[in-house]
């Protein structure tokens, strides 16, 4: 027999999923009103939230060798930077862009938050615009809408998940089929062998994996923005 009493609890969930969904809507064409007015286009960076103490070789590999040189990198090229707002190698790639960019007024650093997680994040302090989306769907929709290309560095499940995610959708919406997905570093060789073996299979089309893009230095993540900035 159902208990009665989580009735209003799941009603409350329900109507603060709803209120949230509307104020990040609401956010959402806001800064989609400021970004036409804005010639500096959107790159998303993903990696791993963890910091240095829960993954020291991580941020051993990828801290100082592609975190902070991205940043400085899309500082350079004048482009806009978005990610989920995370600390950890995201964190380092935002401070590093946010230190370098030659016109803050145009190069936004902006990240959005999730919050349905059930444990606290703390927050990225380098960004310029927080928005807050109801759960990670959302929260990807927007990134896919908004960027032009996608740089992922070390990370974990959460990473992984977002790829997956981004694969599938520009497999269904022709409107992203040109937004390459950059995978930063060695780590990343057993995901493209899987996708490999699943073209091989005849379960994925090769054209939905030749968009990725492994980048094994920061020489190559330069080349193919190069390209997406010149199209």
């Amino acid at each position: 027999m159902s208990d009665l009493n989580t009735v209003p609890a799941l009603e409350t969930s329900s109507v603060r999923w709803e209120r949230e969904a509307g104020e990040f809507a609401a956010a959402t064409k806001a800064l989609a009103r400021e970004l036409a007015q804005n010639a500096a286009p959107f790159i998303g960076v993903f990696g791993s939230a963890r910091d240095s103490d829960k993954a020291p070789w991580l941020h051993w590999l990828y801290g100082d060798v592609f975190a902070k040189a991205l940043g400085k990198l899309l500082a350079r090229r004048q482009v806009s930077m978005l990610s989920g707002g995370c600390p950890g190698m995201v964190d380092l790639a935002q401070e590093a862009f946010c230190n370098n960019r030659r016109d803050a007024a145009a190069q936004k650093s902006v990240g959005i938050r999730i919050t349905c997680l059930g444990f606290h994040e703390p927050a990225n302090p380098h960004l310029d615009e927080t928005l807050h989306a109801p759960d990670f769907g959302s929260r990807l929709e927007l990134m896919l809408q908004l960027c032009a290309a996608f740089v992922v560095l070390g990370g974990g499940i959460g990473s992984l998940l977002e790829v997956a995610y981004f694969l599938q959708h520009v497999q269904a919406v022709n409107g992203h089929r040109d937004k390459p997905i950059i995978l930063v570093g060695r780590m990343w060789y057993p995901v493209t062998w899987l996708l490999r073996v699943m073209a091989w299979l005849g379960t994925v089309d090769r054209a939905d994996i030749d968009r990725i893009q492994v980048a094994s230095s920061l020489k190559r993540v330069e080349q193919v923005i190069d390209k997406v900035l010149s199209d």
